[in-house]
């Protein structure tokens, strides 16, 4: 003799269990096909499993993309927010670097330049794919910290570590302008003149792209910076000369 199935089964979500449009046609049909109510039960319970699945996979998705339009949206502070909460929620996503790679640009977009370089240098060994990034945003808080010889260790890393990473222009045009600051002039043009260099190749390649426009006003700025240093004592010198005129000709007359 059959035993009658109960509805709902024990330990399953009520809501799930009475939706009519996957539990309820599934048990029509093993009924109508006269499947044994153990075979019966153990369908529906897999059909459980999968929808709690997909709605957790729901709502995990739902939660980052909340945070993504904050954060694209440029709403730095929600964004920092929101993120943070799909951290700790969803610790065992696959979308964890990338939020965590997001918060942290959101620090670094509110200026909280020490909390970002925090965040991303506890975690940057689990970054994966995304390594050339946390690298990127590393020195990107640095040099809005000031720090600037960090920040330029983290822009030559990526550059050098992940040839096929996009932003290895933008890191080279980075550190040339955290050289520029600290006057390292042999290193500007080593960075920006070198043949073989990532910022060369890619002048010669696409000479209007704004990066290396960036790059060549960098270059246009270490050459003034270079001749304000000159002109102090050229300015003495032709002084000189000219008092020297001067007085010999208020001599000889």
């Amino acid at each position: 003799m059959r035993r009658k199935l109960h509805w709902p089964l024990p330990g399953s979500d009520t809501a799930i269990v009475r939706t009519r449009f996957v539990v309820l046609p599934v048990f029509w049909m093993t009924h109508r096909f006269n499947i044994p109510t153990v075979w019966r039960a153990l369908l529906i319970l897999l059909l459980l499993g999968s929808s709690r699945l997909f709605a957790a996979t729901s709502a995990e998705s739902q939660a980052f993309n909340t945070a993504l339009n904050f954060r694209n949206g440029g709403v730095w502070d929600r964004a920092e927010t929101e993120f943070g909460q799909f951290i700790r929620q969803y610790t065992n996503s696959t979308l964890v670097p990338e939020a965590i790679l997001f918060q942290a640009e959101a620090r670094i977009k509110q200026t909280n330049y020490a909390g970002a370089i925090e965040l991303l240098s506890a975690n940057v060994a689990k970054s994966g794919a995304r390594a050339d990034e946390y690298h990127f945003w590393l020195g990107e808080a640095y040099f809005g910290k000031g720090e600037l010889k960090s920040a330029i260790d983290e822009f030559a890393k990526l550059v050098q570590d992940y040839p096929t990473s996009s932003r290895r222009l933008e890191a080279t045009v980075e550190q040339a302008g955290a050289e520029l600051r600290l006057e390292a002039w042999k290193q500007i043009v080593e960075l920006l003149h070198k043949t073989n260099g990532v910022f060369y190749i890619n002048a010669l390649a696409s000479p209007t792209n704004g990066l290396v426009l960036r790059g060549n006003l960098l270059l246009l700025q270490r050459s003034r910076k270079r001749i304000a240093t000159y002109v102090p004592a050229v300015t003495g010198m032709l002084s000189i000369r000219r008092d020297r005129r001067l007085a010999s000709f208020w001599m000889t007359s």
